[in-house]
């Protein structure tokens, strides 16, 4: 029996990378994206001085164009220094990153899927396969694959879900290396891009669905040094794009249809990815009144909620939509 499901395993994984590379590799005949960041992200001079320890310390220690994302800066340092500036090799190593983030996600989804579920083994693996593969090969994850100048994205998920993948290792086995290489991938995941600063909040919901008491004062002590490191690194955040005050943005009043119109957009361009575009536009202007379409999603999406509330109730489904709502909160325009 496990001879059969290890073999299952290994045909799941060969489907998953093997569908991965038909759809990306066309990406290595690609040239950088230049009048559309590549030449201040890519073709820069931290690529260009190597990697010296003086300009390591410049990736480190400085803001860049509205950034601090100095891991995936010394990415490209690195590259460039064995391959100078010849763009196929960068979207192979884009593709790569692909490649071995959706293996991590296929092994993360089976081993929560077989702690928190009660599916049985071959269950376990189909469902891990099932989104892998659609990690792998959804248009949703086109940009950061193809796209040189987004690779943060790839080199964040990358840490993130190592991060994840070593504190799922902690609750379950309670050995402290686990919970210490949890804060080095969450450093590092932060080093590529800023959106790691939602961590404790999906460690919060993986100590629920383990069924660890969010009322005991342990879980939140242990925690103490990631929400601190979560703040640190917002503030840094906030001061490499120099955001002052809040004028011009969005009233809380229009953000309110804004966020759930965006949940909604971002959910059903998941599941039917049509109509696609590199660029979505806000479908009203902040001096605008709120078109009353808009309206809908804040009504009709708590009501579908209400209306599945028995099914929401499994562990394993709440967890996957909860992961879900927290990885897009940044860019749900609710913040």
């Amino acid at each position: 029996m496990q001879a059969r499901l290890l073999k299952a395993e290994l045909v799941y994984i060969t489907i998953i990378l093997s569908c991965a590379v038909i759809v990306y590799w066309p990406v290595y005949q690609f040239h950088f994206l230049i009048g559309w960041d590549d030449q201040w992200f890519v073709t820069n001079h931290y690529t260009e001085d190597g990697l010296t320890g003086r300009n390591i310390t410049s990736i480190f220690t400085e803001y860049y164009y509205g950034q601090y994302a100095p891991l995936n800066q010394l990415y490209y340092t690195s590259l460039y220094t064995f391959f100078q500036y010849n763009a196929g090799y960068y979207h192979l190593a884009g593709l790569a990153l692909h490649l071995i983030n959706s293996i991590l996600v296929y092994y993360f989804i089976k081993n929560v899927t077989a702690d928190i579920s009660g599916f049985s083994p071959p269950q376990i693996r189909q469902t891990a396969f099932v989104t892998a593969l659609l990690f792998a090969i959804l248009p949703i994850n086109i940009e950061p694959v193809a796209w040189v100048g987004a690779s943060k994205v790839t080199l964040y998920a990358l840490f993130y879900l190592l991060a994840i993948s070593c504190y799922r290792r902690y609750i379950v086995t309670r050995r402290h290396i686990h919970f210490y290489l949890t804060l080095l991938f969450f450093i590092l995941s932060f080093g590529a891009k800023e959106q790691a600063v939602l961590l404790p909040l999906c460690l919060l919901l993986m100590d629920h669905v383990y069924g660890r008491s969010l009322r005991n004062k342990m879980v939140w002590l242990e925690k103490l040094p990631i929400f601190i490191l979560s703040v640190l690194f917002g503030l840094i955040s906030i001061q490499s794009q120099k955001i002052e005050g809040g004028e011009g943005f969005y009233s809380v009043y229009q953000r309110i249809p804004l966020f759930f119109y965006t949940i909604s957009e971002y959910f059903t361009k998941c599941i039917v990815p049509i109509q696609l575009s590199y660029l979505y536009p806000y479908p009203f202007q902040k001096t605008e009144a709120v078109p009353g379409w808009m309206w809908i999603h804040p009504i009709g999406i708590p009501i579908i909620l209400f209306c599945f509330y028995k099914q929401l109730a499994s562990r394993w489904l709440l967890f996957g939509l909860l992961f879900f709502l927290i990885h897009i909160l940044l860019v749900s325009n609710g913040l």
